[in-house]
């Protein structure tokens, strides 16, 4: 039989680089009469996401922080950062490159969170352990490494563990690989939660949702992939949070800009058999979705909408 070997890889900082109608952030900015530079970000994408500008030439102006000047932008236009002349009889002059990720600038994830075993109720899957897969010896374990595959029935439905934003949805790759993939292009559901950390479910063979969706914790968004696996079908889960800590500065270019770590969430899901538990791999567990853990992040109007649709 074929070693199976999971891989995860998740392509989190995008450069500036990037092809203009790739890029989900755009900067632009204004002078008004006073000599003052009004800069804007236009994010095209559904979610926040973290802009790294660097200015490598600045003359008679003023950066309200330390360069490179680092902020949480909102989906849309919005004020990214204000230059002010120092003298107004002295000529101005700057330069500058950018970078962006998503996400948070620096996220607290709910560590007490308690996941749905992500399937319909009543239906059961049998979990096992991923392992990061290092390509190079350049690349960096992370210790925090947590994801988890659930073995499941062809055709079975995968149930959002956690509700938040539809950030990615994609179905149409079709790789060549079985039990090995390295791809970093591949079948996925993405969901942004409430604190920011990202779910990333793979393995799939149709999505159920589109980008910009907001789902409820229980909510089918996918079906499982994965039968040309040895293992047969499953689909794999991990969830992830830009942990603030930069791994190393890097170059793009004569550019430098920071890259962070982003670390890994070990989940907890409730069962009818332990109540709220890491799974164990290779135990069977049946699916079971309380109210109480469904709408744990709802708001007040939230519940009221849901118990009227019932």
């Amino acid at each position: 039989m074929k070693r199976l070997i999971f891989v995860l890889i998740v392509a989190l900082a995008f450069a500036e680089s990037l092809p203009a109608q790739n890029r989900k952030i755009e900067i632009s900015y204004e002078k008004d009469r006073m000599g003052a530079y009004t800069f804007y970000c236009m994010n095209t994408d559904f979610c926040k996401y973290t802009v790294e500008i660097t200015f490598t030439n600045m003359q008679n102006l003023i950066l309200p922080g330390s360069s490179p000047y680092v902020k949480e932008v909102p989906p849309g236009r919005s004020i990214l950062l204000v230059l002010r002349p120092i003298s107004e009889k002295v000529t101005t002059n700057f330069s500058y490159s950018y970078t962006y990720q998503r996400g948070c600038m620096v996220t607290r994830p709910d560590t007490g969170m308690v996941y749905l075993i992500p399937v319909k109720p009543g239906n059961s899957v049998s979990p096992f352990r991923l392992s990061e897969f290092i390509l190079n010896d350049k690349v960096k374990r992370n210790e925090s490494f947590y994801g988890l595959g659930f073995k499941v029935n062809a055709g079975d439905t995968i149930c959002a563990a956690r509700g938040g934003l539809v950030i990615s949805a994609i179905d149409t790759v079709l790789n060549s690989f079985s039990d090995i993939q390295t791809s970093s292009r591949e079948n996925r559901i993405e969901i942004m939660h409430r604190d920011c950390s990202i779910a990333r479910y793979t393995v799939i063979n149709k999505t159920l949702v589109e980008v910009g969706d907001k789902i409820t914790a229980g909510d089918p968004i996918a079906i499982a992939g994965g039968e040309n696996y040895a293992i047969g079908t499953h689909f794999r889960l991990i969830v992830q949070y830009n942990s603030g800590k930069v791994v190393e500065d890097q170059t793009n270019g004569n550019r430098m800009y920071k890259q962070y770590r982003w670390d890994y969430l070990t989940l907890k899901f409730f069962t009818k058999e332990q109540d709220i538990t890491e799974l164990t791999p290779r135990q069977a567990y049946i699916a079971e979705h309380p109210e109480s853990i469904i709408t744990r992040e709802l708001t007040k109007g939230e519940i009221k909408k849901r118990n009227k649709g019932k």
